[in-house]
């Protein structure tokens, strides 16, 4: 059985496609706003903020949708990486350990693995400051 993408889904798939993150921005907060898949909008539209440089919102958004699914370990993860690429290590440590917790209940080795390579590059930036 073929998986059908959610909307939001879609809406991201077309703003990178076309490279038009604002308008996929937009639609994605008027879905946040009609309470249409608002955690996987938020999370979506966290990552169309990241690439137009608004990591504040990017973080915001994060925030939003972990407190709508604090038991989603993609989420931390997500937030755990915006943290480490705006050099905020002790968050994006924070963050990892937090996914990989929710990452070894579920036995998700994947999500373990990645993490695992951000723990070691963190720490390696860390020892450098």
């Amino acid at each position: 059985m073929t998986k059908v993408p959610r909307k939001a889904q879609q809406v991201y798939s077309r703003a990178i496609s076309s490279k038009d993150f604002y308008s996929g921005i937009q639609t994605l907060s008027e879905m946040i706003q009609n309470g249409e898949d608002p955690c996987s909008a938020l999370s979506l539209r966290s990552h169309l903020h990241y690439l137009t440089a608004n990591n504040d919102l990017a973080k915001r958004d994060l925030n939003d949708a972990i407190s709508l699914e604090p038991e989603s370990r993609g989420l931390y993860y997500d937030r755990g990486v915006l943290h480490s690429h705006m050099k905020e290590h002790y968050l994006a440590l924070k963050d990892f350990c937090e996914a990989v917790n929710l990452a070894q209940m579920a036995g998700d080795n994947d999500l373990i693995d990645a993490a695992e390579h951000h723990f070691i590059e963190l720490l390696e930036n860390m020892r450098t400051m």
